[in-house]
């Protein structure tokens, strides 16, 4: 992101450094996703990247005010996909 807005690039990647602070990495299917906020830290947030078109994003666009802790735990979401060219 840049003041201007958005960029698309494929000669280049965001990279922001996490050395300062406790990172912990889970995978969820379709299946266990509802569990997500659950096993998340009490103090802190969450960081999920849904595929785009996946069942994964799709049970999340469903069913995510459902899911336990949703509106306690704070959680960022990121839809990735494919550049369209």
């Amino acid at each position: 992101m840049t003041s201007e807005g958005g960029q698309c690039c494929r000669e280049a990647a965001f990279v922001q450094c996490l050395d300062t602070v406790d990172v912990s990495v889970a995978c969820y299917d379709k299946d266990t996703l509802a569990h997500v906020l659950e096993d998340a830290p009490e103090n802190g947030y969450s960081i999920i990247i849904l595929p785009a078109g996946s069942p994964v994003l799709e049970v999340y666009a469903h069913h995510a005010p459902d899911f336990p802790d949703m509106f306690i735990k704070p959680i960022v979401g990121w839809v990735s996909g494919v550049s369209p060219g």
